[in-house]
């Protein structure tokens, strides 16, 4: 016999006893909280909806028109050098631009929380338990940034 078939056996036999000690339970802890009625709330919000109600595309081309005009130049001397330098900084203008708004949205996350309850902000969730429930907090954080939120179609509206 092989390790590699006796591992799921040492695994089998490792649960079973973790469950028997009463180290491990066969219910979740999710699944106690959802059995007392308590509920884990996790917002979710959209980065794109949020960049764009926020003028981040805008702040980004505002701090590039310096290299625009530079970028025209060196294209019509045909600077090879010089195209390279401006695309880099190009890159690092935006690249910074999105490293302080992700700080900005950092930031207001608290507020987001305590304003609509949730205990957990993320990006997404590709699968929530029982007793963990979902909700889209993206014009929450568009408000806390002072943006405009832009409408959202309602599924089947």
């Amino acid at each position: 016999m092989s390790v590699r078939s006796i591992r799921p056996v040492l695994v089998a036999a490792a649960v079973a006893l973790l469950l028997a000690a009463g180290v491990l339970s066969s219910g979740s802890a999710l699944d106690a909280q959802a059995e007392a009625g308590a509920e884990i709330l996790v917002g979710t919000y959209q980065p794109q909806q949020v960049a764009q109600a926020v003028g981040f595309q805008q702040r980004v081309m505002q701090s590039m028109v310096g290299l625009q005009e530079r970028a025209q130049q060196a294209q019509q001397a045909g600077d090879q050098q010089a195209m390279q330098q401006i695309q880099a900084e190009a890159q690092q203008i935006e690249q910074q631009a999105a490293s302080e708004l992700l700080a900005e949205i950092d930031a207001v996350m608290p507020q987001v929380a305590e304003e609509t309850g949730a205990q957990i902000i993320a990006t997404g969730v590709s699968y929530a338990a029982p007793g963990v429930a979902t909700e889209d907090v993206t014009g929450t954080v568009i408000a806390a940034l002072g943006g405009e939120a832009a409408p959202i179609d309602e599924p089947g509206a």
